[in-house]
């Protein structure tokens, strides 16, 4: 009997199970007196609850931290590439300045106009020969008989100043480096050239030799198209382009409302080995044969129509290619 009571009088180990359920511990416990009633040892019942430790939120919460840092470190990759990128260059700022210096051939002067469909983009092409270009503040008449042919070059703010580097003779206006507009023409003298190149050695060259220069975004660099876009949706789409071994400039322009994308893929598989946009040209504009015929651009009914509702004409920097 006494070995019964020592043992229950005996302080026994607790054992909690912690679960997703709160759960009941039956302690036996011996009276401080080691006393023993009728009714057996005494017992104390004590229920411990124990909180539900659910670790999903953990789990969920540590799941969204990998995903915002995967999410931050492409979105940083990205921005370091745009704002370190260096499109490809077919031809140096240097050798675009040692053209520039080069005398120029004697051609007569004319523009060949053509037409085709490349890739579903159909496109009107016109290659400038024997002529110079210069940049003018005043859009060309009708008749002159030196202007063969005139677009728009580059844009203007609402306060009239050009948006990128320009060059018009010795003055110079520096552009927004962060402007993505790599794409450049240059003119001096009787020789033009584009080129894409983030450097400003061929407008600096231009200032010094008081030519022309001025900056848009390029569609075409080395046969390559550039990694994104500035301009979306569907507009006309317009640009300056060059082929190998010509030396000629090509003016190319969609007949249709088409993506940049769409527009530059095209002078890709035309062959053009580098392009930059154009950002508009006049209703007005027109174009000049070797004999000096003089052919509207835009098609006679529709120009006439376009004046009917034209607001005036705004201020803007004309790039007319000229008699040599």
């Amino acid at each position: 009997m006494s070995e019964e009571i020592k043992r229950i009088n005996e302080p026994e180990d607790i054992h909690i199970v912690i679960d997703d359920e709160p759960q009941v511990t039956i302690v036996r416990t011996g009276s401080n007196d080691n006393a023993v009633d009728e009714k057996g040892p005494g017992e104390k019942v004590t229920v411990i609850n124990v909180r539900d430790h659910r670790r999903w939120p953990w789990i969920v919460a540590a799941v969204a931290g990998v995903l915002l840092a995967v999410v931050c470190s492409v979105v940083a990759l990205r921005y370091w590439k745009q704002s370190n990128y260096v499109p490809p260059m077919s031809v140096t700022p240097q050798e675009n300045i040692d053209k520039l210096k080069a005398k120029a051939h004697k051609v007569a002067p004319e523009v060949v106009m053509t037409s085709d469909s490349i890739l579903g983009v159909p496109i009107n092409i016109y290659e400038l020969k024997g002529l110079k270009a210069t940049i003018d503040t005043i859009e060309p008449r009708y008749n002159s008989s030196h202007a063969y042919f005139y677009v728009q070059a580059g844009e203007l703010t609402a306060e009239g100043k050009p948006i990128g580097t320009t060059v018009l003779g010795d003055s110079l206006c520096a552009g927004d480096a962060s402007d993505k507009r790599f794409g450049y023409f240059a003119a001096v003298e009787k020789q033009t050239v584009i080129g894409v190149s983030p450097d400003d050695d061929v407008a600096k060259f231009c200032q010094e030799k008081k030519g022309y220069f001025f900056r848009n975004y390029f569609l075409v660099s080395n046969s390559q198209l550039p990694p994104e876009f500035q301009l979306h949706g569907k507009d006309v789409r317009r640009a300056l382009a060059r082929m190998p071994e010509n030396p000629n400039l090509f003016y190319i322009e969609t007949t249709e409302p088409e993506t940049m994308w769409d527009f530059a893929d095209a002078l890709r598989e035309s062959g053009f080995i580098d392009a930059i946009y154009v950002q508009g040209r006049s209703n007005d504009a027109y174009y000049r044969t070797r004999n000096g015929q003089r052919y509207y651009l835009t098609n006679e009914s529709i120009r006439q129509e376009i004046a009917k509702q034209s607001a005036p004409q705004q201020k803007a920097m004309w790039l007319v290619f000229k008699k040599q």
